[in-house]
């Protein structure tokens, strides 16, 4: 298909916090969608603005947040990629910002994993990334027997990629592209309680390879809390990382 999303029609594509910006826009944070298209830190599809607390307390600051629609079940697959990268391209010819401008991706659960991903696939230069409770292995997390779905998502997502399911699964996935990844500044919430993408099989092998690696990366952890449970105190130190990228 032939170049379509522009910016007289990327409102069609993503929402933004425009409403609440004060001052010249002097960052853009890209938020991905979790498996039902809505984000863990308030992102909606089903709106065309983002009025979440985190957009409006990013709009103070002068930070255009940019929550993109890649779909519900899109696991950063190729087009959603694609996508992305014509939307934030669409988003600095709207708001005429320069093209190196600081952008940090964010996201929880698979927004977690997408916003790791296009660190790793996407055309434009991420200067940092935060996430909470990423999806860090699509295969561990599809031959998981607790949420049959996921597994015929993932499938879905690559089923026109050659190889094996589970090779497949593995090459889309953080925890195998962490030699990948950019050497730049990463946040992550862990919620030691979560049942849904276990920290075992997700978030604690994703933070040891980075270490090894010698990826920067902070942490918090919620004691006792379930999948991408927030509080407002805990998304302090979250804001205050983006805010610093």
């Amino acid at each position: 298909m032939e170049p379509f999303i522009s910016k007289e029609n990327v409102d069609r594509f993503c929402s933004t916090n425009e409403k609440w910006l004060k001052g010249e826009i002097n960052k853009l944070v890209v938020e991905f969608p979790g498996f039902d298209g809505n984000s863990c830190l308030g992102g909606n599809f089903n709106f065309q603005e983002n009025d979440s607390g985190f957009a409006q307390v990013m709009g103070e600051q002068g930070i255009l947040t940019v929550y993109v629609y890649t779909g519900p079940w899109n696991w950063m697959r190729d087009i959603s990629v694609k996508t992305v990268d014509c939307i934030i391209e669409s988003i600095i010819d709207k708001y005429d910002l320069p093209e190196d401008i600081t952008i940090v991706t964010v996201g929880g659960s698979m927004g977690g994993l997408g916003a790791l991903m296009y660190t790793v696939k996407g055309r434009y230069t991420i200067s940092a990334c935060a996430i909470s409770c990423p999806v860090c292995d699509l295969y561990a997390l599809s031959v998981a027997e607790k949420f049959h779905f996921f597994c015929a998502s993932v499938y879905f997502a690559f089923a026109d990629r050659p190889g094996s399911f589970e090779e497949v699964a593995k090459a889309n996935s953080p925890l195998h592209n962490v030699s990948k990844m950019p050497k730049i500044p990463y946040f992550m919430i862990i919620c030691d309680g979560d049942d849904v993408i276990p920290c075992d099989s997700h978030a604690y092998p994703l933070l040891a390879r980075m270490k090894a690696e010698g990826h920067n990366i902070q942490t918090v952890t919620a004691q006792g809390k379930g999948h991408c449970e927030h509080s407002i105190e805990l998304l302090k130190p979250f804001e205050d990382f983006v805010y610093q990228a």
